[in-house]
């Protein structure tokens, strides 16, 4: 066994505190010295078992990519025949011509056309005016130049005054 010089500073430390600990006239009562070896005894080293990893093999890691790529894919597949599918199932899917819709002008014997009825466009009178953001800041710098020149004149009076 190699003792390193630490571990001799440690061992050196350890039993000066030992000699300086002796050295110390300390009493200690039957009641606290029962009560400190009842918690001595009581209190045990905290080992969690530790579960040793299984071995994994080159393969596990390149097998669990390829099937986590296939199932990818298959679900990449599935996405796109219900997205794709044809017009002739029962429920249109994405992709398919709009359904027609019913119009009430038609008579009812008439056949229908796939083309979209637009509603005519309504006219809204807008007023449009523009707006003025320039005029209130303008006023507001007008009053910010004469504070200025107020708080000029007010400091100039105080520097002279105390001159």
């Amino acid at each position: 066994m190699i003792v390193t010089s630490e571990e001799k500073l440690m061992d050196n430390l350890d039993e000066r505190l030992k000699a300086d600990a002796e050295s110390i006239p300390a009493e200690v009562s039957p009641e606290l010295a029962s009560r400190l070896k009842a918690a001595v005894e009581a209190t045990r080293p905290i080992v969690q078992p530790q579960a040793e990893a299984p071995e994994r093999s080159p393969l596990s890691s390149f097998t669990w990519w390829w099937m986590s790529s296939l199932s990818g894919a298959a679900a990449m597949l599935l996405i796109v025949f219900f997205v794709f599918r044809g017009a002739d199932d029962a429920s249109p899917g994405v992709g398919t011509a709009p359904a027609p819709i019913a119009s009430t002008s038609e008579p009812a014997g008439a056949e229908m056309t796939p083309a979209v009825r637009i509603a005519p466009p309504v006219d809204i009178p807008l007023t449009v005016q523009t707006a003025d953001f320039a005029e209130p800041l303008e006023e507001e710098l007008e009053n910010l130049k004469s504070d200025i020149e107020k708080a000029r004149a007010k400091l100039g009076d105080d520097i002279r005054f105390s001159l």
